[in-house]
């Protein structure tokens, strides 16, 4: 599972910032989004380029936003972002629970044949299960559907 979940991760975790420039930003700052001409003004302030800082404050003034408008803007990417990351790895864990990955979940991806096992249960009562012939793992119950119910292969 780590080698999906680090696949996942970096498919939807671009957190980094999408600051800019300031070359870009004097050339591009028409066409930005809010969101981006924020992230811009945060970064010259951390670098304090003050010429830099000057245009970015001149643009977040003339579209009416503030610091706090600004710093709405990015949290609430940010909650987005994590909500979207918690959802990519629900997805992820699912699939590799699905995939065998996940401990004791249905699987028949290395198996192509079927069979019956019976075996006692938690409280003690005999229950069957379908495994796959050539893992052992449970399988759908439906892979088995058609076949006798007799625990001749896997035996105790």
């Amino acid at each position: 599972m780590g080698k999906h979940l680090l696949s996942a991760l970096a498919a939807i975790l671009p957190l980094t910032s999408c600051a800019t420039s300031m070359e870009y930003f004097a050339t591009n700052r028409y066409a930005m989004e809010d969101l981006q001409v924020c992230e811009s003004a945060f970064a010259a302030e951390r670098n304090e380029d003050q010429a830099y800082i000057d245009l970015a404050r001149t643009e977040i003034r003339r579209r009416g936003l503030s610091q706090t408008s600004c710093q709405q803007l990015i949290d609430q990417r940010n909650q987005t972002m994590a909500a979207v990351a918690l959802v990519g790895l629900a997805v992820v864990a699912i699939a590799a629970s699905a995939d065998g990955g996940g401990g004791g979940g249905y699987t028949a991806n290395n198996d192509y044949q079927w069979d019956w096992d019976a075996f006692r249960g938690q409280y003690g009562r005999i229950t069957w299960r379908c495994r796959g012939l050539q893992t052992g793992r449970f399988a759908e119950t439906w892979r088995c559907n058609g076949l006798r119910q007799d625990d001749d292969r896997w035996p105790g």
